[in-house]
């Protein structure tokens, strides 16, 4: 039989092999193709974007929670900024319709309807009276 020590860097090197490279490998490639500065948040957010496990630990962590926490921001000011551009693309619309820039059918100017206001107590009027009917 090989000596203990043999056995054991036998199996250091088949752990390494099957277990540590794959994900190594990867995550080394990620960081020379990225070239994040710092490099090790960026290994750290890699991992649980990329290896499902890590993730689930990482959520065990006030860590994980804090980079969940300022993912779901960044989604939520994109989204934002994408609502200001509508709306603001709305706004030009409205101007150009009201100078009449913007056609309909046969070339007639495209008007747009007034605002209409409803008063919550409009509303639960409305509301009252459709049930007092059944």
């Amino acid at each position: 039989p090989p000596p203990p020590s043999a056995a054991m860097s036998h199996e250091h090197q088949v752990y390494i092999e099957q277990k540590a490279s794959p994900i190594v490998d990867e995550l080394v490639t990620a960081c020379v193709l990225e070239k994040p500065d710092p490099l090790v948040p960026f290994m750290v957010r890699w991992l649980a974007k990329n290896h499902p496990s890590a993730q689930d630990y990482l959520d065990t962590m006030s860590v994980g929670q804090a980079e969940r926490l300022r993912q779901e921001v960044a989604s939520m000011q994109q989204e934002l900024a994408e609502m200001k551009e509508r709306l603001e693309r709305g706004k030009l619309g409205d101007a150009a319709v009201q100078d009449g820039a913007e056609d309909g059918a046969g070339g007639r100017p495209v008007a747009s309807a007034p605002a209409l206001e409803v008063s919550e107590e409009d509303i639960e009027s409305y509301t009252a009276d459709e049930f007092d009917d059944e």
